[in-house]
C-alpha cells in the first residue's frame, strides 16, 4: 500500500512501534488529501487512528480512545526518530 500510494512525493514513512503498530507517515502535492498519518495495529485493515488532509479541512480520530494520546504524540514528533515516544517503545523505521 506504501509502496503505490498516490500523493507520496514528498514523504512516505513507514515505522514499526514495538513490534506490533504501525504508523505510516505520507505527504505529497497532491490538492486535495495532501498529507495522511495513519496508526494501525498489526493488518492494514485494522486503522486504530488517522490524521489526514480532505476536502473539508484536516481530520483527525481515533476508532479506539486507548490509543488517542499516542497517536498526538506520534504525530506531533513525526519527525524525530523515536517519534517522541522515547525509550519505554522501540521504533524501528521501516525501509520502502
Amino acid at each position: 500500500m506504501a509502496r503505490t500510494s498516490p500523493c507520496a512525493d514528498t514523504r512516505n514513512r513507514l515505522y514499526l512501534i514495538d513490534q506490533k503498530l504501525v504508523f505510516w507517515d505520507r505527504a505529497g502535492s497532491c490538492a486535495d488529501a495532501a498529507y495522511a498519518q495513519t496508526l494501525f495495529d498489526g493488518a492494514v485493515d485494522h486503522q486504530l487512528c488517522s490524521f489526514h488532509d480532505s476536502i473539508a479541512g484536516p481530520m483527525k480520530g481515533c476508532a479506539d480512545s486507548r490509543f488517542g494520546t499516542l497517536f498526538d504524540t506520534i504525530i506531533a514528533n513525526a519527525d524525530k526518530a523515536d517519534l517522541g515516544l522515547g525509550p519505554a517503545h522501540r521504533v524501528r523505521a521501516i525501509p520502502l
